[in-house]
């Protein structure tokens, strides 16, 4: 070594004299001496003047501390009288080397996660021209390998139709504004796969000479965007059942409250009726004892007219207790079949030219049970209603139906319960009803015809079918009419018959028979103690029940109690009859009332043998009824 400069004394650690005079070998690894020895050799015998840096690689140095270094070498040579001299200018790479290993473990690692992620890269110059795109890239958008050149057409052929415009769009807007852009796209391969692709790509600006790009990856998303697919049609299928659940409870809440207002109203209307029957009790009392004495005719046509005019007042009070359910029906196995035939020539002449009716009769109609006069009265009311819908003409269709009802048939529909039906359906073509007309039709007293109808016949009607077990339900549509679906339980059993009625025995009264009249209205005790006179009978009067057991504890003679249900004073007239059969059992008992013998026996059926005679009552019927109560068979 000849010369050592300060740029060799910082890369190997010696100073120059330290080295100046002694063998290359000093700075070369030992295993590497004999091989760098060979190569100076070579260059010196050949006509080679010199070699570039790294022209032959990189060489090993060996610092002063033992340290060995990578570096690169130009070499030169000249010829002197004192022989050959090389010079050589040498540069430590040891951070290069680290850099692009570094490089090169960043690039394995980018791989791997690039593999991992199935993603795929790609590489745009400043004008759109593909430069780069790797395999994956290439597989993944379905594209033979493309060099330098703007977006292939056949890139977008690959991307489905309806993406195509937004994509073209999308790709030219990040090549003008620059920046950082992410888009979702369909792509069609060639064997017809439909896949979804997301790319993401980052535009680079030029800068220390290098050119301005793009560099982005892609991936398939299909997976992920089938699980969305899936997760949002699921969604989508919960709202629409919670929806559905939703109506259904609002539904059945809207019944349940409906049915709630139609109780309390009908229990309103039962008390006015039992009000209205000791009324007419008095008054057709009254009538009938008037109706004894010998009068002119012009007066008995008064009572006639008077008498018949309470007759409609009774009418009407048994449509109210018909709305709180408690009229009397007498239900028979009926074929609803025949009952729309017998009645059809009758609704064509209450009905008029201008409807047409029709009939869609199932063959093998099951046999209902129901009160004959009750369901005749509905179909008589629900027609009259349809003909006022169709002030112009129209159709009316009756139908009747066997239904087989499930739990998930009566949702929403309060007070229908699961079973076996006959259905017997009245539908219009007439203006319909809307919402809040609907909402509130079967009302007591709602109406929409002023001052031509009382509100009573379709909850008339609702209350006779669900006291008969069934149910009414209705449908209406604005402009296209309304169809009014009565459900009647089925026969269940051939035997079913309806009640009958006892012949009516002597209604003389027999010498001395006396009768103990408990009647806290003074108007209908009054005319009781008169019809019961004009029998024959003898009468003693008691205005509650605490009178009438301070008589039967006397020594007086009784042949029959004849009380009245509901009384104040604690006792009521089933508590009279108790009182009796427990200490005076040969007295016999009548009971009555302005309720049905079945409502007014409520929470008393130990006493189902006690007959209740319903008010208003005429004087043959009370005859009868104080007759077969002295006279039991």
């Amino acid at each position: 070594i000849t010369m050592f400069n300060r740029g060799a004394e910082r890369i190997f650690g010696y100073a120059a004299d330290e080295v100046i005079g002694r063998s290359l070998a000093l700075l070369l690894p030992s295993r590497s001496v004999s091989a760098h020895e060979k190569v100076v050799q070579d260059f010196g015998a050949s006509s080679i003047r010199s070699r570039r840096m790294a022209e032959r690689g990189a060489v090993a140095g060996r610092r002063k501390d033992g340290t060995e270094f990578p570096a690169e070498v130009s070499i030169s040579k000249a010829s002197s009288s004192q022989g050959l001299t090389f010079t050589a200018i040498l540069r430590d790479i040891s951070t290069s080397i680290q850099a692009e290993e570094a490089l090169r473990d960043r690039n394995r690692r980018l791989r791997l996660a690039l593999t991992a992620g199935q993603m795929g890269m790609f590489e745009l110059d400043g004008l759109g021209r593909t430069t780069s795109r790797d395999e994956t890239a290439r597989n993944l958008l379905g594209l033979r390998e493309e060099t330098a050149a703007p977006l292939p057409q056949d890139f977008f052929e690959r991307v489905h139709p309806d993406d195509r415009a937004t994509v073209r769009t999308q790709v030219q807007a990040f090549l003008k504004e620059k920046g950082e852009a992410s888009i979702e796209y369909r792509i069609a391969l060639p064997d017809g796969t439909i896949r979804w692709i997301a790319a993401h790509a980052v535009h680079e600006d030029s800068v220390h000479g290098k050119r301005e790009r793009a560099v982005g990856v892609v991936r398939d998303i299909t997976e992920r965007k089938n699980i969305e697919a899936a997760l949002e049609a699921r969604v989508a299928e919960r709202t629409v059942d919670l929806q559905r659940e939703i109506q259904q409870r609002e539904e059945a809440q809207a019944a349940l409250i409906r049915s709630q207002k139609l109780q309390a109203v009908g229990e309103l209307a039962g008390g006015m009726a039992h009000d209205f029957n000791n009324l007419l009790t008095v008054i057709t009392g009254n009538l009938e004892l008037l109706g004894l004495r010998q009068l002119d005719d012009k007066a008995r046509d008064l009572i006639r007219r008077a008498d018949e005019a309470a007759k409609m007042g009774a009418r009407l009070a048994g449509r109210l207790l018909a709305i709180g359910r408690r009229q009397r029906l007498q239900p028979v196995s009926l074929n609803l079949n025949e009952l729309t035939r017998s009645m059809t020539e009758m609704l064509t002449r209450t009905l008029g030219d201008t409807v047409e009716i029709g009939s869609t009769l199932e063959a093998d109609l099951w046999p209902a049970l129901a009160d004959v006069s009750e369901v005749e009265n509905a179909i008589l009311n629900i027609a009259i209603n349809a003909r006022d819908a169709m002030p112009n003409g129209g159709k009316l269709i009756i139908t009747t139906a066997n239904k087989s009802l499930g739990a998930d048939d009566v949702v929403g529909e309060s007070g229908l319960r699961p079973g076996e039906y006959v259905m017997l359906s009245i539908s219009d073509t007439g203006t319909g009803m809307p919402p809040e007309v609907l909402a509130r039709a079967l009302e007591p007293f709602y109406t929409t015809k002023s001052g031509r109808g009382t509100g009573l016949g379709l909850s008339t009607i609702y209350g006779f079918a669900k006291q008969s077990g069934g149910h009414l339900t209705l449908y209406s549509e604005v402009g296209r009419g309304t169809s009014v679906r009565l459900y009647l339980p089925r026969v269940l059993s051939s035997g079913v018959m309806g009640e009958t009625v006892a012949p009516v025995r002597t209604q003389i009264a027999a010498d001395g028979e006396t009768i103990l009249v408990v009647e806290d209205n003074d108007e209908v005790r009054a005319v009781t103690v008169k019809r019961l006179d004009s029998l024959g009978y003898r009468v003693i009067k008691a205005e509650d029940g605490v009178g009438a057991v301070r008589i039967l504890q006397s020594a007086v003679h009784i042949d029959l109690l004849f009380s009245d249900v509901m009384m104040p004073g604690g006792l009521s007239g089933f508590d009279l009859v108790r009182w009796v059969r427990e200490h005076k059992p040969r007295i016999k008992v009548l009971l009555t009332s302005g309720f049905t013998g079945e409502v007014a026996r409520n929470g008393n059926s130990d006493l189902s043998d006690v007959e209740v005679l319903r008010k208003p009552y005429a004087i043959a019927e009370l005859a009868r009824a104080v007759r077969e109560a002295l006279d039991p068979t």
